[in-house]
């Protein structure tokens, strides 16, 4: 994909909104050159001469005023803020910093990025950037530099950087204010886990945050703003939202009115709203859901508006203030009603009996306030989570982080609340983690490998730690505790912090208030409020209020207010009493709950890699180009900075085990300086005089401790800079090598593949030159023949000439002598005899070959007569279960009855051995050819047999006399059909058969056809039904029972069904399939599997006559309507795929209009093709298909070109009933997919009504597939048969359907045997591709389609498919389960899901 567009909620004056623009281009060289910062002072601190507080500050100093704001102290990086657009941000600046280590460059926080980076990708480690300072000092913009350099160095651009940096928008809208010291605050704490895959690319991301301070949302301090997001919805959405919303102006909330500050200058608002949406829009946060956002918030506002009075022991609220109340309940989906309780009154249990206590005005708007920071906190959470569930990534694609810590500054306001508290307990916390990791772990390390040191001393702030979060006598501790007791109060909690703590070295008691006490930090002395410290410190809503929230019919309310597991950290740091404790007990503490995160914040760090940036705020007024030294200085020192700078500078921070060190540097030291044994035997050599470190002395620049080598930052980079130009050296060498062998193997096969060409050309020359003398020769061998042939030809006929002229002249001087004799009469007569002679020969021959093909007629019947003969003889014995013996004369009798008008004839087929027709009654062939079998009765209509009929109540009935049948009559099969359009034998309320002796109406064997018909498919239309078998066994005929039922109105529809009825009893012998006359290709309800090398149908209609029939195609996806093609006014369908072409007035006899389907281009969305044909007719009297001669419609692979028009390649033709009358249109058959690729299709031959295909579609819904239901299954790959054993990496693909609108599919993923994948869906097929990952491209290996009706259970499945023209569909298996979890804990359907399902079921209900 191109590159994303980002950021468009970043601050107007930021330079990251310059960074990348939507238009934004690749640096080139010369600018990548141009960016270049001076050298002024010192870059890093580290190399000073003269080292104390007042030259650093004075470095700082200059350094800042010539806007250089980044300085070095070893590997730590000092940023000053400069509260102004520095043009140092550009993608050349980023260029620049790729691939360049740490210190070679000017001092950068791309340097810091950088040289995480790079870290995190040559040593496989996670890595850690811990970013602290005060507030204001820019923690937040660099944490934005570092997620933006990380995104453009990367090679590939993908949407995971993209939304990656789009999280900043949506949390500062959130979860960032305006305080006196910042005018973009972060008012929590974020750790920003970067997640990289296998190529070091971003593949996701993971955001954990800290104490979102709630308390702002009902009030803020002077000259200070609430969260960004509510000034963004009051100032910058549209009338219409306003409206929809109930939004007024920020001043009529008292939320918001009460600070005096209401716009921050160079800030517009509906621009930030905009870019707000735009996030949202990205992290799949739906309209619905946006919505539901937005209302919350209003209501959040309204609820700072309300206030009541005390009526009694309880309140109410004032009615100035009712209207404030109805539309916060409105806008969270609740009634007034429902919600007043939660907010007026308080339910307890006493001893197991509910007790509802009234609040008084106070406590009331207390509740209240509680509400609205309840409802802000589980947005905020809720939001969170939502960019965590975007950016997740699975533990097989992630392999290392990068994580980025911008948490809360160091704070000291007037007005210290628990918050403020708790932050600064945070940074103390983190002031621990960067004096453990620069101080203690540096010289304990130097410490147990005995290398010459001496210790420095820095300020430890353990006993500050101790005296807030040591159990049990901590702080926290102490607030917990009093937390506990109902009677507990502020003044009692901070007394009781005065008794326990007074002589603490850091704790102070003021001397004026009751609710107040001192904390000396490392950043200087706080004075902290504790009033309201112990509801705070509670953190919860009450239990009744939560159900009133989750009972609202907003599902976002619900959503978010859904109980969430407890977090692995806090559930491990749990007492094991309270793990036991029922459900709504074990909740934890605000403080205990941030101590603990806290602590596993502390303990990912330690296992991670840290690199430390310093923030530093040069004034308070927050204004560009103003140092103010002293706020600086003070600053630099309780960070600690001089005590880093000494101990960075002595000692040394680069440190390598003797092993790595010697496979790191062996490239820089000559052969001689080798030896071998252990690695300190190794490093010992490569340290000798002269090899490795030249001239550098031991104790200088570098140290031999017992187990590891220790080196200083310069020495280092001295030692990295000469290991890079080796290594490019070597490079170097080893692609010259490989070029070399390249070229050397292309010539040496240039000239092999020229000797072969030379070769090949001269063999080919030498050939043409002897074809050419030999086809020369040959010319004229054959030339000299033909001369000779003619010469001799014109010698013959010149010859027979003068012998014909010879015997002319002689004849004629015969007649003139015997003329002149007087013989004239007598030479008249023999002329004459002689013509006589002449034509007698002629008929003779004509009569002959006459004579000859009667004889062989004769000769052919008299075989046949031999052959009827010889099966004249006693046929085989037939077995059944009990033997029913026929009269000699046998009646077949057939009743019926029916309140609609119906017509049921009675049909009796005499077959021979070999299953062909020997001759039939029906109705209209009354009687057979020699007498056997006599149509006896024939009604139109049906009527019910009753006590007053009883002698009449044959409707249909068959007489057979056996002895008339022909000899070779082996079997007589017995067919009722329903003859009447639109009904079946369903239609019927009574059917029965009876089998009777003609002599004395004995029942010989009776079947009652409705109960089958009752029992059958209730969506297959049956309209003919084989009732029995009559069978000669030896010299007897006997009654086999064999009821079938087939869809047919004619008994020549199911004469294929007949005698593969007759195959499957073995009663005729298999004999391969012929295929069927082309009248009778195809039959009613047979399905036919279109083959998958078939990618393009042509459907062509043929008739005789002067009638107008019409070739039309009706899309659909199951019962829906989708497309249509036809002859006049859509030829076309929209994803062109169909195409009419033709449209014919009048018949010729074949393919008069025709359509053709391309399978493999048609729309995913289609998976029903009904084929209808319509009679146009002027007068709905006089047209139909009663007057169409011949009609027919055929399909045909039309793959190829020449494959149309070969009746060999016509895979099936249906003839069109001409027994339908005035019905004016019939469905000819159904195409519907199996799968994504396969498709088959059902012969139809239903009659209906209508001369457009609109009127059709409505009559097509009784045959067209309802929508299948919302299912949920679990698949699981086994194993495979006979895989390829070398270079296999296989990849799967699934699709299904999502819902009946939409198909879905998984992308591709590393197979995992044995791995299970769960899928919910309104599916009826699920397909499998199995691909192999090979050079970086899949190859199609095969498809599998499971069918979900029924559960598969380690089945193995045949590959099969359609690939592309260059892949070869492999000859393997794969062993796959298939198992419905719908209903189930394993499904878990989501609310999108649960939807679906509903949706489904309506239209379900509908159809």
């Amino acid at each position: 994909m191109g590159k994303p567009k980002l950021g468009e909620a970043g601050r107007k004056n930021s330079s990251l909104a310059r960074m990348y623009g939507e238009n934004a281009q690749l640096p080139t060289q010369e600018e990548i050159d141009k960016a270049v910062m001076p050298i002024i002072g010192h870059e890093d601190m580290t190399k000073m001469d003269d080292m104390n507080e007042e030259t650093l500050l004075q470095n700082v100093k200059i350094r800042y005023e010539t806007d250089l704001i980044y300085t070095f102290t070893s590997a730590i990086l000092i940023a000053v803020n400069p509260f102004k657009f520095l043009p140092v941000y550009s993608q050349a600046w980023v260029k620049k910093y790729v691939n360049k280590r740490l210190g070679l460059l000017s001092p950068h926080i791309f340097s810091i990025a950088e040289a995480a980076y790079s870290t995190m990708s040559d040593k496989q480690l996670n890595v850690s950037i811990l970013i602290s300072g005060e507030s204001g000092s820019g923690k937040t913009e660099c944490t934005k530099l570092i997620l933006r350099y990380l995104a453009a160095r990367m090679d590939k651009t993908s949407k995971v950087e993209t939304m990656l940096l789009e999280t900043n928008p949506v949390l500062e809208a959130l979860g960032n204010a305006k305080t006196v010291r910042n005018d973009n605050s972060s008012r929590f704490g974020k750790y920003i886990e970067i997640i990289f895959d296998q190529n070091n690319l971003i593949c996701g991301a993971k955001i954990t945050t800290y104490l979102l301070e709630k308390s702002r949302i009902c009030r803020q301090s002077e000259n200070e703003r609430n969260y960004h997001i509510f000034y963004q919805i009051t100032q910058g959405c549209t009338e219409e939202d306003r409206a929809l919303y109930k939004l007024k102006n920020a001043e009529y909330y008292s939320f918001m009115n009460t600070s005096g500050c209401i716009s921050i200058p160079g800030v517009n608002e509906e621009h930030e709203l905009k870019g707000l949406r735009s996030a949202w829009k990205l992290f799949e946060i739906s309209k619905e859901q946006q919505e539901s956002i937005l209302r919350l918030l209003s209501a959040v506002l309204y609820f700072g508006n309300i206030k009541f009075a005390d009526v009694g022991n309880g309140s109410q609220i004032r009615s100035e203030f009712k209207e404030a109340f109805d539309t916060a309940s409105e806008m969270l989906s609740l009634k007034p009603d429902a919600l007043l309780p939660g907010v007026r009154t308080r339910v307890m249990f006493v001893r197991g009996e509910k007790m509802v206590i009234e609040l008084n005005a106070e406590k009331s708007r207390d509740a209240i306030e509680a509400l609205a920071k309840a409802l802000y906190s589980a947005l905020f959470d809720w939001t969170v989570q939502k960019l965590n569930d975007s950016l997740f990534v699975d533990k097989y694609t992630s392999r290392n982080f990068i994580g980025v810590l911008d948490i809360f500054g160091f704070e000291h306001f007037k007005f210290n609340t628990m918050e403020q508290f708790l932050i600064n307990f945070a940074n103390e916390k983190l002031q621990k983690f960067f004096n453990h990791h620069i101080f203690s772990m540096e010289q304990e390390e130097y410490e147990r490998e005995k290398i010459n040191w001496a210790n420095i001393t820095f300020k430890d702030n353990q006993e500050c730690l101790d005296l807030i979060e040591k159990r049990p006598v901590g702080i926290l501790a102490v607030l917990d505790e009093e937390s506990k007791f109902p009677k507990a109060t502020d003044e009692t909690f901070t007394s009781k912090l005065h008794q326990n703590f007074v002589r603490h070295v850091n704790y102070e008691k003021p001397r004026i208030g009751n609710k107040n006490f001192k904390i000396i930090h490392y950043a200087g002395v706080v004075e902290y409020d504790t009033n309201g410290w112990l509801d705070k410190n509670k953190d919860e809503l009450p239990e009744h209020t939560l159900e009133i929230l989750r009972s609202s019919p907003n599902k976002f309310i619900t959503l978010i207010f859904t109980e969430k597991p407890i977090d692995p950290a806090i559930l491990e740091a749990m007492p094991a009493s309270k793990k036991g404790e029922k459900k709504g007990s074990n909740k934890l503490t605000l403080g205990t709950q941030f101590k603990i995160s806290l602590q596993s914040l502390t303990d990912l760090m330690q296992s991670t890699d840290p690199y430390f940036v310093r923030c530093v705020k040069p004034n308070m007024a927050k204004i560009p180009n103003n140092f103010n030294d002293e706020e600086v200085q003070a600053q630099l020192r309780y960070a600690g900075m001089l005590e880093t700078i000494r101990i960075r500078r002595l000692g040394y921070p680069i440190r390598y085990p003797y092993r790595e060190f010697y496979q790191r540097y062996k490239c820089l030291v000559e052969s001689r300086h080798h030896s071998s044994g252990e690695p300190a035997e190794r490093v010992a050599g490569m340290l000798g005089p002269g090899a490795l470190f030249g001239n550098h002395a031991e104790g200088d620049t570098w140290q031999k401790g017992l187990t590891k080598v220790f080196l200083k930052q310069t020495l280092a980079n001295e030692l990295e800079d000469r290991r890079s130009r080796k290594l490019a050296e070597i490079l170097q060498c080893v692609q010259n090598w490989w070029r070399m062998i390249t070229w050397r193997s292309k010539f040496t096969k240039f000239m092999r593949s020229s000797k072969e060409l030379q070769l090949w050309w001269r063999c080919k020359q030498a050939r043409k030159k002897w074809i050419r003398e030999r086809k020369a020769a040959t010319t004229i061998q054959s030339t000299w023949r033909m001369v000779r042939a003619v010469r001799l030809r014109k010698k013959m006929l010149e010859e027979k000439r003068r012998r014909e002229e010879e015997a002319l002249r002689k004849k004629e001087e015969e007649r003139k002598r015997r003329i002149a004799k007087g013989e004239m009469e007598a030479v008249l007569r023999e002329e004459a005899e002689e013509r006589d002679k002449h034509k007698k020969e002629i008929e003779k021959i004509k009569k002959g070959a006459k004579g000859r093909e009667r004889e062989l007629r004769k000769d052919e019947r008299a075989r046949e007569e031999q052959a009827r003969l010889a099966d004249a003889g006693p046929a085989p014995v037939i077995a059944v279960d009990q033997t029913i013996y026929c009269a000699p004369i046998t009646l077949i009798a057939l009743s019926y009855a029916s309140e609609k008008i119906l017509d049921l004839d009675l049909t009796a087929l005499a077959i021979d051995k070999n299953g062909q027709v020997i001759d039939c009654a029906f109705y209209n062939q009354r009687k057979a050819d020699n007498g056997a079998m006599i149509l006896d009765n024939d009604d139109r209509t049906g009527t019910e047999r009753t006590k007053e009929n009883e002698g009449s109540r044959d409707n249909e009935s068959i007489v057979i006399d056996f002895a008339k049948l022909a000899p070779h009559t082996r079997f007589i099969v017995i067919l009722a059909t329903c003859y009447s359009d639109g009904y079946s034998l369903r239609d019927t309320e009574h059917c029965l058969c009876e089998i009777r002796d003609n002599s004395n109406a004995k029942i010989l064997y009776s079947e009652n056809v409705r109960e089958h018909v009752l029992a059958a498919d209730i969506r297959t239309k049956h309209t003919a039904a084989q009732i029995s078998i009559l069978a000669k066994s030896e010299t007897t005929w006997i009654v086999k029972p064999s009821l079938k039922l087939w869809r047919g109105m004619h008994w020549l529809d199911v004469l294929p069904l007949i005698r593969r009825a007759l195959n499957e009893e073995n009663l005729v012998p298999r004999a391969e399939e012929q295929p069927l006359p082309k009248p009778f290709r195809a039959i009613k309800g047979e399905e036919i599997t279109v083959p998958l090398e078939c990618t393009k149908l042509m459907c062509g209609l043929g008739w005789e006559g002067e009638e107008d029939l019409d070739l039309a195609v009706l899309l659909f996806r199951y019962s829906d309507y989708l497309d249509h093609v036809d002859p006049v006014r859509h030829r076309y369908s929209k994803d062109g795929a169909i195409i009419h072409k033709g449209d014919s007035k009048t018949g010729k006899g074949t393919d008069d209009e025709r359509v053709f389907v391309d399978l493999a281009s048609i729309s995913k969305r289609v998976n029903t093709i009904v084929f209808v044909v319509t009679v146009f007719a002027a007068d709905k009297y006089q047209g139909g298909f009663g007057r169409v001669k011949n009609a027919h419609v055929r399909l045909s692979n039309a793959t190829s070109a020449a494959n149309i028009h070969d009746s060999g390649k016509e895979m099936i033709r249906y003839p069109l009933s001409s027994t339908c009358g005035n019905r004016t249109a019939q469905i000819v058959c159904k195409m519907y997919r199996i799968g994504s690729l396969r498709w088959a299709i059902l012969a139809m031959g239903e009659p209906s009504s209508g001369a457009f295909y609109e009127h059709l579609i409505k009559r097509l819904k009784p045959y067209l597939d309802p929508s299948p239901p919302f299912r949920s299954f679990k698949v699981t790959i086994h194993s495979g048969k006979n895989m390829p054993t070398e270079k296999f990496a296989p990849r799967i693909k699934v699709v299904f359907d999502l819902d009946s609108q939409r198909t879905k599919v998984i992308k591709t993923k590393k197979i995992k045997w044995k791995e299970e994948l769960i899928l919910s869906g309104e599916a009826e097929i699920l397909d499998i591709s199995l691909y192999n990952h090979r050079l970086g491209k899949d190859v199609f290996m095969g498809r599998i389609s499971l069918p979900v009706a029924n559960d598969i259970r380690k089945r193995y499945f045949k590959l099969e498919g359609r690939g592309k023209k260059k892949d070869k569909i492999h000859d393997g298996e794969l062993r796959i389960s298939l198992i419905n979890i719908t209903g189930t804990d394993e499904a878990k359907p989501s609310a999108e899901a649960i939807q679906r399902a509903m949706r489904a079921s309506k239209s379900n209900q509908s159809n």
